[in-house]
């Protein structure tokens, strides 16, 4: 690829397609799987560099570039950078590749306990629904997950639009355990979503309304 340097190249870091890569890959999340460096030259010529096992990418006509757990940001102007110095009219896109597989185990109060094998970009949301969901028994606003020596609190309430959503991927060796639910409260009449929630902590009557979607509009049925 040495001898390719000149006018007319571009140069492309790909994906391989998973749903969630986009979303999960923004320029400001890391690297922490597979990547994958095209590029294309003005004779339609197209050859692939992975990231290798010291975490950097290798491209003729380059500095080696450190990319695992890197930004994806960072990375990507750091090849900007260095292609402009080497490559003149060269173009740099940057998305993730392959993506490496985790183990993680699920226990307590869901309906199947166990170790499941998930993609690197799974949250625990994605981790209970391998543990086909969490029983009646079983609190959505207390899960717990216990990596190394540190725990992590998890309130799932915020998919639930109550709350602000859980952001918290999951790493290998994980463990994700839902306790007991805890204290409860039921919530009926002229609210939008009457029903029965989970207290995280003491809350007051508004507070608990809020989580019931508030009042009512409109008259009564």
């Amino acid at each position: 690829l040495a001898s390719m340097a000149g006018y007319g190249i571009k140069a492309f870091l790909i994906a391989q397609s998973l749903n969630q890569i986009e979303k999960a890959y923004g320029a400001n999340n890391s690297v922490l799987d597979n990547c994958h460096v095209r590029v294309s030259f003005a004779t339609n010529d197209v050859r692939t560099v992975r990231v290798n096992r010291e975490g950097q990418l290798i491209v003729s006509g380059l500095p080696p570039i450190r990319a695992a757990g890197r930004s994806l940001g960072a990375v990507r102007g750091q090849l900007q950078d260095q292609t402009r110095q080497t490559m003149l009219g060269t173009n740099v896109y940057a998305s993730v590749g392959s993506v490496r597989s985790i183990t993680v185990f699920v226990g307590g109060e869901v309906n199947r306990p166990g170790q499941f094998s998930m993609t690197s970009l799974a949250d625990v949301a994605s981790a209970l629904a391998q543990a086909e969901g969490v029983r009646r028994t079983g609190s959505l606003r207390r899960v717990r997950v216990v990596r190394g020596g540190r725990t992590i609190s998890v309130d799932l309430y915020g998919l639930l639009g109550i709350g602000v959503p859980p952001v918290v991927r999951l790493q290998d060796g994980d463990r994700i355990i839902v306790p007991a639910i805890g204290d409860t409260v039921a919530v009926t009449g002229g609210v939008t979503r009457p029903g029965i929630y989970e207290l995280r902590s003491e809350s007051s009557i508004a507070t608990v309304v809020e989580y019931a979607g508030g009042p009512r509009r409109g008259p009564r049925e």
